[in-house]
């Protein structure tokens, strides 16, 4: 009786699973190992297999796993009959054998044969797939949480750009298809890119419609403009099959065009090349998640992997035949038969020679920079002491250097001088401390652990003393002024610098200061204590005649009488003013004036301080305004009655200088301060006068005085007030366009008050 062919496979299956994984390598460390059934679309003949299997066996290197592998054959033997005695054998074994810990299929018919028994044979056994190219079949695997896998993604669209740029000539691209589901789904793909590639006509050479002879007869009459893309040629018309190798040949005996294909097998074999499918990288990524899974990862959170890892591959002895040079390639494409230069062949040896060759060459530039730079360093080091050495004599400070221990390393004349000393050798190597620092200014002994200078010599800290008494060589003593910093090498303290000067003058002169301003403070309250007397005696009688002159204007009618008597009281009130005034600024300047504040009704105040304004503003013609911004309270905390002394001081002013025009009091809010401004339209100020007319007993201009009266204090006072208050007042001004006194004051509402 004659066995069918399938029954052949499960020998070589046996034979493969020995040879890729012994045994004695995978457990040898006395672990149990895992499990894994690899199950295969095909025969071990198949130009991918062995490529699948290299990729599992570099994942599960030095991994305790034993592997056992099986063929459906279904290339070769696709009838339901073969299929099903696949189906007799396998239920056979698997119920014979200890159960698997984890299924690998290789290609779309084992995934689809493990689907359909999964229940039957492989009840949740975790399965993972490789080298599918049924997208949504393995797309939908990531809802069964027992499979996952990776994806074999051709790279249809990338190879046939790859055509259309290497071949510009190429007029139609024909795809060589057979009947196999694999084959008919990229062929499904292929033509999807008609539209994309038009003029190029996108065609095909089937199988289904032809012999191997008839193909034969076809690919001998294709013309110039024709190129072939090999996609799947295992089977007729007549169902007769032909090994890849065994098509492969007789494809390259009658085809004088460039053949492309999308798989790796066939690659330097007749196949010019394309962006390929690594069924290595396939293999290595599908037992890759399948040591995760025996590690403890559930299959339903590994996600179906959807890209494909392939590459560009060339056949070098294809490139020749077509004239196509290597610069021509996508970058990092891989050339195979690609005969080596010298170079190449001797590339290790040549790097290293070039490798030793160039440490050498950079050891020489190496010393000879550094010699360079070594001469280079020593001259500007001679340069710098040079220049130090001048910078040091030709300073008028004094400076002088200690090491750690206090003892003196270098010095420049100045100090010499002050120190008493004709030549720098008679104090280096000196402690400069016992030398110039022993004692205080008083006599009683200068410990050397109290001096700052020394200190800065142990915790490396910079400092500088106002005042410290220096001695000399002769015993006598100096005020000086002197600064210390630390000296470093690196991070090593090595000593320290002093810089210092002679500060008896300076002293001498402080002290007379001192003197003065003691001296202008006493005069000043003298001078103050004096006015405030003078006033005092001045404003009780004349309170008594300004009562005497308003009886007699009104009991004497004669009109020069009057006159007169108008004249004597407007000078009288004046020197009222003025005597008030006296009394303010005395009161300021011994800072004797405290406010009296209260809840005033701010609107109010300002009228009322305004009417008293009014007859003297009518006598000239001038108007008064008041603007009152609406965000300023009604009710404020303050003393009325200075605010109202500041604004009559400044209104009357303006009033006094302006001749056309009017005079408008304005009060804002700015932040937590009211602002009032006082603007006229009358004379104006020069711009170099604004800090002066705020200074007691002075004006703008003495001219002013003669021509307007006044003593200079109304402005002054204001100042005062407004500063007591809080606030600070200042002037804008522009010649005979006018003035605009500003001040401002703290906002205290009725409820902070």
């Amino acid at each position: 009786m004659r066995l069918h062919p399938i029954g052949f496979i499960f020998v070589p299956a046996f034979l493969i699973s020995i040879t890729c994984f012994p045994p004695c390598h995978l457990w040898a460390s006395g672990e149990a190992p895992s499990k894994v059934l690899f199950l295969s679309s095909y025969h071990p003949g198949f130009p991918t297999f062995f490529q699948q299997v290299e990729g599992i066996k570099s994942a599960f290197k030095d991994k305790s796993i034993l592997l056992d592998i099986e063929f459906m054959d279904s290339k070769r033997f696709p009838d339901p009959e073969s299929i099903d005695l696949f189906y007799r054998t396998l239920s056979s074994k698997l119920s014979k054998l200890d159960p698997y810990d984890i299924l690998i299929t290789g290609d779309d018919n084992a995934l689809s044969f493990a689907i359909e028994r999964q229940q039957e044979f492989f009840p949740q056994l975790p399965i993972v797939f490789m080298g599918v190219n049924n997208v949504a079949k393995a797309m939908e695997q990531n809802n069964n949480r027992f499979i996952t896998g990776v994806i074999e993604t051709v790279s249809m669209q990338e190879t046939l750009e790859l055509i259309t740029r290497l071949h510009p000539e190429t007029k139609r691209i024909l795809a060589l298809v057979d009947d196999t589901p694999s084959g008919q789904g990229d062929l499904i793909t292929f033509h999807s890119y008609e539209i994309s590639f038009a003029p190029v006509v996108l065609s095909e050479l089937s199988l289904t419609n032809l012999t191997f002879d008839e193909l034969a007869t076809q690919l001998k009459r294709l013309g110039d403009g024709d190129v072939v893309l090999l996609l799947s040629a295992y089977k007729d018309k007549n169902n007769k099959s032909l090994l890849f190798h065994e098509s492969l040949q007789l494809i390259r005996a009658n085809l004088s065009r460039p053949l492309y294909h999308l798989w790796f097998h066939g690659m330097g074999d007749g196949v010019l090349g394309g962006k390929v499918v690594s069924h290595d990288q396939q293999g290595k990524a599908a037992a890759n998640i399948a040591l995760d899974i025996l590690d403890g990862r559930q299959p339903e959170d590994i996600p179906v992997t959807s890209e494909s890892p392939n590459v560009y591959i060339f056949d070098y002895n294809e490139m020749q035949r077509f004239n196509l040079a290597p610069s021509t390639l996508p970058q990092g494409s891989i050339i195979l038969n690609q005969p080596y230069s010298y170079y190449q062949e001797h590339k290790k040896l040549i790097w290293s020679c070039l490798g030793i060759f160039s440490g050498y060459s950079i050891l020489v530039c190496i010393l000879l920079i550094n010699i360079r730079h070594r001469k280079t360093a020593q001259e500007a080091l001679r340069a710098s002491e040079e220049k130090f050495r001048l910078l040091l004599d030709s300073t008028a400070e004094a400076i002088y250097g200690v090491d750690t221990e206090g003892d003196c390393i270098f010095c420049n004349p100045a100090c010499l001088s002050l120190l008493g000393y004709k030549s720098e050798a008679v104090i280096l190597g000196e402690n400069m401390h016992t030398l110039m620092h022993h004692h205080r200014k008083d006599g009683t002994e200068y410990p050397e652990n109290e001096c700052l200078i020394c200190q800065v010599c142990v915790d490396g800290k910079g400092v500088r003393v106002d005042s410290e008494v220096f001695w000399r060589t002769d015993g006598s003593t100096f005020d000086a002024e002197y600064t210390s910093f630390p000296i470093r090498k690196g991070n090593e303290l090595v000593g320290a610098v002093v810089a210092f000067h002679d500060i008896s003058e300076r002293k001498r002169v402080e002290e007379a200061l001192i003197e003065a301003k003691k001296f202008a403070e006493e005069t000043s309250q003298l001078k103050s204590e004096f006015l405030a007397k003078i006033s005092h005696e001045i404003r009780t009688p004349m309170t008594v005649f300004l009562s005497a002159i308003e009886h007699l204007i009104d009991l004497d009618k004669d009109p020069e009488h009057q006159r007169i008597l108008e004249l004597a009281d407007l000078s009288s009130r004046r020197l009222h003013t003025l005597v008030e005034g006296i009394l303010d600024f005395s009161k300021l300047e011994d800072r004797n004036l405290e406010l009296d504040e209260r809840t005033v009704v701010l609107r109010n105040s300002l009228e009322e301080t305004l009417k008293l304004m009014q007859e003297k503003a009518r006598q000239k013609g001038l108007r008064i305004d008041l603007k009152i911004d609406a965000n300023v309270p009604e009710e404020i905390t303050c003393d009325d009655y200075r605010l109202s002394q500041i604004l009559l001081n400044l209104i009357s002013n303006a009033i006094k200088f302006t001749e056309i025009g009017s005079v408008q009091l304005t009060v804002s809010q700015n932040d937590n301060n009211l602002v009032f401004e006082v603007r006229d339209t009358g004379i104006g100020i020069p711009e170099e006068k604004y800090e002066t007319i705020f200074e007691d007993f002075k004006q703008a201009d003495n001219s002013i005085t003669r021509k307007y009266g006044g003593a200079g204090l109304g402005l002054a006072i204001a100042r005062g007030l407004v500063e007591l208050m809080g606030g600070q007042i200042s002037v804008q001004s522009q010649l005979d366009q006018g003035s605009a006194f500003t001040f401002n004051i703290p906002r205290k509402t009725a409820a902070q008050g």
